[in-house]
């Protein structure tokens, strides 16, 4: 987390795993949930950051993060899956 956004980890959560194709290979990554240091966060992401697609920061409720998602506004499957695990495992308000 330090080289893509810039803060400090204080708690990492195994969330699950998902299969990242069709399931006809063995493509499976893993989700985590990682806890971070607000105080640490940067106002922007660092150089590295922008080379993993990461353009700004923005922090958000879960209600927010929601509504992002029912807007489309979020599509990919790493964070849907991030979300529908944290969800399933009663780490965020249902």
């Amino acid at each position: 987390m330090r080289e893509e956004v810039g803060c400090t980890v204080t708690e990492l959560l195994w969330l699950g795993a998902i299969n990242t194709d069709s399931g006809m290979s063995g493509g499976r990554d893993v989700i985590h949930l990682a806890r971070i240091d607000a105080a640490t966060l940067p106002v922007d992401p660092p150089g590295s950051g922008a080379e993993e697609g990461i353009d700004r920061i923005r922090i958000v409720t879960p209600d927010e993060f929601r509504d992002m998602i029912l807007k489309g506004e979020i599509t990919d499957a790493y964070s849907l899956s991030a979300y529908a695990f944290a969800l399933a495992r009663g780490l965020l308000p249902g």
